[in-house]
């Protein structure tokens, strides 16, 4: 059963949204038909030439191009974003990204880790960053509960692309984790399997995952003066277990 009205309460309080990465384009125009008072920028990293030849006869530029609310870009890299895009969107989106060819986890996460620090560049403290990948893929799973706080350290799983490690290299948090029906989007398709216009298998479903900018703690004093409401472990931050060695010096006083 999919949640009813998903993508306008995904989006109820957006101001703007950038979807990267589009493929077919077709979760751009899904947006754009549910959402048509909110400013939409759909990208895609083909060119122009590039898309018409892997989609031959596909309507959607033309139908995003009629629309007033929508603006249409080519040859977006997500992983270099311009930089005169700091702040300009409140949201940004892109579902199940792939270093194209065949599956390869150390060319996916070298992808993630390119598109988190892209986008880094151009988010503020506001921003919002949702990230879809196929069920498995993060190395993380939503808490059924609710409950974001546990007694023991979270396991997350290493045979991963490890999503929340590599965002938080570039200062962006997990915030939260959800289911991703992608069915409830009217129309859309994923596509770039291997870099062609198949799309993926997510027969296992899919999550969304969202991420926000947070300051970077660099000194003793700034961790000690985080407010921590809750004792324990949060399960969608990243945990190092690391050895500590001590030196002393002989004369020191007991």
């Amino acid at each position: 059963m999919l949640p009813p009205n998903f993508c306008r309460k995904w989006f109820r309080d957006s101001r703007s949204v950038l979807v990267l990465g589009d493929g077919n384009l077709s979760f751009s125009l899904a947006v754009a038909e549910s959402e048509e008072n909110i400013p939409i920028t759909a990208t895609v990293l083909d060119s122009e030439s590039q898309f018409q030849s892997r989609y031959p006869n596909n309507p959607i530029p033309e139908l995003l191009r009629q629309r007033k609310n929508v603006e249409l870009m080519f040859s977006v890299d997500a992983t270099a974003l311009p930089q005169e895009w700091l702040g300009k969107f409140h949201c940004i989106v892109m579902n199940f990204p792939h270093p194209g060819g065949k599956t390869n986890l150390k060319k996916s996460r070298e992808l993630a880790s390119a598109i988190f620090h892209g986008v880094a560049q151009i988010m503020t403290p506001e921003t919002e960053f949702y990230l879809a990948l196929a069920q498995g893929q993060a190395g993380v799973q939503q808490c059924d509960d609710g409950e974001l706080w546990t007694s023991t350290v979270p396991v997350h799983s290493k045979d991963s692309w490890q999503a929340l490690y590599l965002a938080a290299e570039e200062g962006l948090l997990l915030t939260d984790v959800c289911f991703f029906p992608a069915g409830a989007f009217a129309g859309y398709s994923s596509s770039g399997y291997k870099s062609t216009s198949k799309g993926f298998n997510n027969s296992k479903g899919a999550q969304r995952l969202l991420f926000k900018k947070s300051p970077v703690l660099k000194t003793l004093p700034e961790v000690a003066a985080l407010n921590r409401e809750n004792e324990g472990f949060h399960q969608l931050r990243p945990y190092f277990r690391h050895d500590l060695s001590f030196l002393f010096s002989e004369d020191i006083e007991e």
